[in-house]
């Protein structure tokens, strides 16, 4: 098996980024949480996939233009953040002075490699391009910010394939729809999505909802369940939604686990400032028998008074991994000033999903602050071959999926680095401790590592990282890439348990190489 040279950008990592000066002082920060409310929505709408048709040209690409992912920044407010993020990495001649700088990641390579790897649907309508794949025994179910496909794992598009979102989720045609996310139930058998529309986002009097979607059987060409429901005020903009779950037996109606949904709020017809987070908590029971839903919606969470941001719930590897909470991940981000450099990050348990749905008490959220080795600031943009810092890399929030497996909790989030062009980033593996009662107390860090931070050699970036562990916790990781002479790359590279610590075996290599130049907005 061919394998990967690391380079040895780490020791470079080591003096460019500052290292937090006292642990405890990050620690005794108080993570709190101010309140939540019990809500039954009877509202379901039945769809049957196979009957939808496909979807014409105007449905693929309608007439919308997306936002950036709201941070209660202007828009020129967020370009200045930026170039003071460009800053970072000083004046001069950058990256080429860097003794270890790495290469690219190259094409071909054995060390990580599919058989049944496939091109699944562009986004041909807007960008920034939101993208959500879940993948069962059979078949590959993938939507975008306008419509939804449905695959073999061999790569074969399913007769009458692509599909309207709106037509798929009741909605009339051109309808604001954006950031899906998905994931296969493999304890239960179900595909599950969730995807939210504005009716005004540029306008006034705009109404967020958020739009989840289970599959009936394990065949996502069949039955649907959909819900909808309105997030926050008239006015108001929801953002960002972020999915996880469990498979735990939380008792009636949550027999099978819960979903965990969050999303943040912001005022003034998406033009404002966060004013709100909300973690919604569905039972499965209800929503997988297709009859109307309970949810929680806790709302408030906060380190010392200041509200965090996408919070990003885990999801479990195994069917084995039945942990006695649900986490929650959260770095620092809107409300915090990482232009000046941030450390650590909030782990917050959740247990005792279903009790409320009998009139019990609500769910258990409980938070603490981490410590993490590296201070991270906001990330430059990206480079590509003729466009300097144009690709965004939005900012310090965990951007992927969480993923928990026996015990580690696997994720990562973009940065800038001191002295260094580009935007790397951090992945981290973090063991949750818990007291008697399944709340979190605390949590070692095992692993954490500022990703080739050494640099790139023509200004490359890494960025939009997801960790992958299997039953072992080897560790898959998938990345973006660009540099000076790169268009965005598609980068896979990976550790075996065995590796050692905070490790990658490599820069990686590239499944799909950049066809061209990436627009934003």
């Amino acid at each position: 098996m061919k394998k990967f040279v690391f380079v040895a950008a780490l020791a470079v990592c080591a003096v460019t980024m500052i290292s937090l000066s006292s642990a405890q002082d990050i620690r005794s920060m108080a993570a709190t949480t101010r309140g939540g409310a019990a809500n039954f929505d009877t509202q379901v709408r039945e769809v049957n996939m196979a009957a939808i048709p496909q979807a014409t040209a105007s449905q693929i690409t309608p007439q919308i233009q997306m936002l950036r992912p709201r941070d209660g920044r202007t828009d020129a407010q967020f370009a200045e953040m930026k170039r003071q993020a460009a800053q970072l990495a000083g004046s001069g001649s950058g990256n080429g002075m860097l003794r270890n700088a790495a290469p690219a990641p190259a094409g071909g390579s054995t060390f990580l490699h599919s058989p049944n790897a496939f091109f699944a649907q562009s986004q041909v309508c807007c960008t920034p391009s939101d993208m959500a794949i879940a993948v069962g025994p059979t078949y590959v179910a993938q939507f975008v910010n306008t419509y939804i496909a449905v695959y073999t794992k061999t790569g074969a598009l399913q007769t009458g394939y692509p599909k309207s979102a709106d037509t798929f989720f009741g909605l009339p045609g051109g309808t604001y729809t954006t950031d899906p996310r998905g994931f296969y139930d493999w304890t239960n058998g179900r595909y599950v999505f969730v995807m939210l529309t504005e009716s005004s986002p540029k306008g006034s009097n705009n109404v967020g909802e958020l739009m989840l979607a289970v599959s009936a059987t394990s065949n996502p060409s069949g039955s649907w369940h959909v819900y909808k429901w309105q997030v926050g005020n008239t006015s108001e903009c929801p953002d960002y939604p972020t999915l996880g779950h469990d498979t735990d037996n939380w008792g009636k109606n949550g027999t099978k686990g819960a979903i965990y949904i969050g999303i943040n709020q912001f005022s003034n017809n998406c033009k404002g400032g966060l004013i709100q987070n909300y973690m919604f908590v569905i039972p499965k029971d209800k929503p997988y028998a297709g009859t109307g839903i309970p949810f929680w919606y806790q709302y408030g969470l906060s380190v010392n008074g200041l509200l965090v941001d996408t919070l990003q719930p885990s999801n479990p590897v195994m069917q084995g991994d039945r942990p006695s909470a649900t986490y929650l991940t959260n770095t620092f981000n809107i409300n915090f000033n990482c232009g000046a450099g941030c450390g650590g990050l909030t782990i917050w348990s959740v247990n005792n999903s279903a009790a409320f749905t009998t009139g019990g008490p609500g769910p258990t959220f409980s938070g603490a602050v981490v410590g993490t080795s590296h201070t991270y600031y906001y990330p430059p943009n990206a480079n590509q071959p003729g466009g300097a810092q144009t690709i965004e890399t939005i900012d310090t929030r965990i951007t992927g999926s969480m993923y928990y497996h026996a015990g580690d909790l696997w994720g990562s989030f973009e940065t800038g680095v001191s002295g260094v062009k580009g935007a790397h980033q951090i992945w981290f593996d973090y063991h949750p401790i818990l007291d008697v009662n399944g709340n979190i107390t605390g949590g070692d860090e095992r692993q954490e590592d500022c990703f080739v931070c050494g640099g790139f050699g023509a200004n490359g970036s890494s960025y939009f990282a997801t960790l992958s562990p299997d039953s072992e916790n080897n560790v898959t990781m998938t990345y973006t890439f660009s540099d000076d002479s790169t268009y965005p790359e598609y980068v896979v590279t990976g550790r075996r348990v065995s590796f050692g610590d905070t490790l990658m075996n490599g820069v990686g290599s590239y499944l799909a190489g950049g066809s061209g130049y990436y627009g934003w907005y």
